[in-house]
């Protein structure tokens, strides 16, 4: 089971979800629909994500993953692989290629939803891998499409990798 700490990036407000997230899994777990489960942990592994915990991000991707594939839920499993490569980049495993081929899997689903954040954490990737103009390609898509989708999930991250950038 993940964590239950709190980092310094977590604030009240995310607690409260945290507990929410886990009545959710729970209730899912009563209903033993494999759509219901699948969406409540890739819901968790995002959470996770955008409250900075690798490890939760990691233990909820992995638990999506598996129902994912066994069920045929390709944007999730999608999705997920691309926040278990993340955090595991977090704990010291960085690996792009599998991350980049779930990025192109999203993008031939055609799906433009938490593109950002995909995006964002691609980023990240590229400049823990040393790829600074990669770095700077991927944040400069991903600031397009927050532009045109008027997707906001990730703005404050981009702003920050933008920072780094410069």
């Amino acid at each position: 089971m993940p964590s239950s700490r709190q980092t310094s990036a977590t604030s009240a407000p995310e607690s409260g979800v945290t507990g929410l997230r886990d009545h959710a899994l729970r209730l899912a777990r009563l209903v033993d629909r494999p759509v219901v489960r699948a969406y409540a942990l890739f819901g968790s592994a995002q959470l996770a994500v955008l409250q900075r915990g690798p490890d939760d991000a990691r233990h909820y991707a992995a638990e999506a993953i598996v129902l994912c594939r066994r069920y045929g839920f390709r944007l999730w499993l999608a999705l997920c692989e691309v926040y278990a490569g993340w955090a595991a980049a977090q704990q010291g495993e960085l690996d792009l290629a599998p991350v980049r081929a779930a990025i192109e899997r999203i993008d031939a689903i055609g799906n433009r939803m938490l593109r950002t954040v995909v995006l964002g954490l691609y980023t990240e990737l590229q400049l823990l891998a040393g790829d600074r103009t990669g770095a700077v390609a991927s944040l400069a898509t991903a600031r397009h499409e927050a532009a045109d989708t008027g997707e906001e999930i990730f703005t404050k991250r981009l702003a920050e990798l933008e920072r780094r950038l410069k």
